[in-house]
């Protein structure tokens, strides 16, 4: 019997995600394991609901910034990990132009390794100077 997305589900407490004592090694296994969904959920994170709103709305401006803004935060050399992607990801074999995505990292943004040597590492500068408001929310809700 195959088992429900709900039961596959592994769900984090806040709390326990910012102890840097704690072992989520399991936890993260499940999630993203052979037999995982790929999916997590953290519950209780403080002012939540705000720091969303916040958040959010920042999207839209993000995406309808001029090209030659979000060219400054695309990065092929990293396979796009981090910063602006767009057209870049194939769905149902095709470049996919119906959504972006930004990738960031709350915590951790000095010297990037690069995909394809991960002993060198390189400054990457991916937050839009032309939307300065993004990082502090995005830092804040992470």
């Amino acid at each position: 019997m195959d088992k429900s997305t709900e039961e596959l589900t592994v769900f984090f407490d806040y709390e326990e995600i910012i102890n840097r004592d704690a072992n989520l090694d399991e936890k993260i296994e499940r999630a993203f394991g052979p037999e995982g969904l790929g999916l997590c959920i953290v519950k209780n994170v403080p002012n939540y609901v705000e720091k969303r709103e916040k958040l959010l709305p920042l999207g839209s401006k993000l995406a309808n910034l001029p090209k030659e803004d979000l060219d400054k935060i695309t990065f092929e050399d990293i396979q796009y990990s981090l910063g602006w992607s767009h057209g870049k990801e194939k769905f149902k074999g095709r470049e996919d132009f119906s959504k972006g995505s930004f990738y960031g990292n709350a915590h951790l943004e000095d010297q990037i390794p690069k995909h394809d040597n991960p002993e060198v590492k390189k400054d990457i500068d991916y937050w839009p100077s032309a939307l300065p408001e993004l990082k502090l929310a995005f830092k804040d809700l992470g």
